[in-house]
């Protein structure tokens, strides 16, 4: 592989915020419906995803499948999300289809942008490939806001304004627009869905900042905090909270359905 066409988990992390997820390969190429669930497993463990050490140029050549006559069978886009059906559950918090496909179409067209049309199969330093990292910080991202959302009533924070609430209908109204109605009903872009999205993000937003501001007031009060630095103290308080968000995490119950194991990342077409 040339190293040009190698890529770090860090160069992939800095496209990958709160929030947002990949695209599908052959527009949501995941199984039928059912309702078994299996615990899930970290972002390294096994997963069902071919992972042969790619060059860029066999990477974006397109796979299909063939029936007996020898003719390539083409999966309808977004064929299984006529259906809001339970993809994972968090904490008891379910996370539904809709959701699932509209994080993926927000973060697509930027990770394309970043990274080229079809990135998906090239091999990471990690071992990974790009379809495998995308799909397992899909899930952490998820993860990530589900968890401090439930940590709202044990911090005092309320739940949105009204103004706030009007923010994100009005931001999702705009995100809808801006990809048009032809391309929201062939990826199964759902406006209801990106709205809860924003909601979402807006609320955990709130729930992290008010967590900051809790470690802030409690760090200040000791001596090896009160007089330091504010870019200092800043990197302190992060490294708090990211020591206390990993035992809010190790102890997180997440299971998904065969629909989410089934999933691949992956080009669009």
């Amino acid at each position: 592989m040339d190293k040009k066409h190698r890529y770090s988990a860090g160069m992939l992390a800095a496209a990958l915020i709160v929030g947002i997820g990949i695209g599908f390969c052959g527009g949501f190429a995941v199984g039928g419906h059912t309702g078994s669930r299996q615990q899930n497993t970290t972002a390294g463990a096994e997963q069902n995803f071919e992972t042969g050490d790619l060059s860029m140029e066999e990477s974006q050549k397109t796979e299909s499948g063939t029936d007996s006559s020898g003719e390539t069978e083409i999966e309808p886009i977004g064929s299984y999300a006529v259906d809001d059906e339970p993809v994972l559950t968090i904490d008891d918090t379910t996370v539904y289809l809709s959701e699932i496909n509209a994080r993926a179409y927000m973060a697509r067209d930027q990770y394309v942008a970043d990274y080229g049309e079809e990135p998906w199969d090239t091999k990471m330093d990690n071992g990974m490939t790009v379809g495998e990292y995308a799909k397992a910080t899909m899930l952490d991202e998820i993860e990530r806001a589900v968890i401090l959302c439930n940590k709202a009533d044990e911090y005092d924070v309320p739940a949105l304004t009204d103004d706030e609430e009007k923010q994100c209908a009005s931001k999702a109204e705009d995100y809808m627009a801006s990809i048009g109605e032809d391309i929201a009903t062939q990826f199964s872009v759902e406006q209801s869905a990106v709205l809860a999205i924003y909601e979402k993000d807006a609320l955990s937003m709130k729930v992290y900042n008010q967590i900051l501001e809790n470690l802030s007031e409690t760090l200040r009060q000791e001596d090896d905090y009160k007089d330091m630095e504010d870019n200092e103290f800043e990197q302190v308080l992060n490294d708090k909270f990211e020591e206390q968000y990993a035992q809010w995490k190790d102890t997180c119950k997440v299971e998904t359905t065969e629909t989410w194991e089934q999933l691949v990342i992956g080009a669009v077409g």
